[in-house]
């Protein structure tokens, strides 16, 4: 995740130079999860930060799960662990099926029309290949 600013970027970033005052890394679970294979963002704690969806569609073996890194105005550390999610800086979201998949899609919307983000997870061979979308609907952290 690379910030904006209003003064404008070189002709390249290198991921190392990340620091957390400028980006940081989200790292995934396990290799080959394809943690980032898909992600989206939306204020699902509705305090006025976007919040980054990370979907890792082959993490746990196939059953996949969903990042949400909640946003704020500073205090990001250079690298976020899926370990160091602990609700109030955000959470995971888990597959339930196994080579379900889930996270190969990820999205966000107000569904239910209360004015947070509502994470949408498109889990694409959950039971058994039909395949099915997860809603979870945001809210104040």
């Amino acid at each position: 995740v690379v910030f904006g600013k209003a003064s404008g970027f070189t002709a390249s970033i290198l991921v190392s130079s990340l620091d957390g005052t400028n980006g940081f890394t989200i790292y995934g679970r396990n290799s080959y999860g394809q943690c980032g294979r898909t992600v989206g963002s939306g204020d699902v704690n509705g305090d006025g930060f976007a919040d980054v969806l990370v979907g890792c569609p082959n993490a746990d073996g196939g059953v996949g799960e969903v990042l949400v890194v909640f946003g704020k105005a500073s205090g990001f550390t250079a690298s976020i662990l899926v370990s160091s999610l602990d609700g109030t800086n955000g959470f995971t979201i888990y597959g339930r099926n196994s080579y379900g998949q889930c996270g190969r899609t990820v999205g966000s919307g107000d569904v239910n029309g209360d004015g947070f983000a509502d994470v949408l997870v498109g889990c694409p061979n959950a039971d058994g290949g039909v395949g099915e979308v997860l809603v979870v609907f945001g809210k104040a952290s």
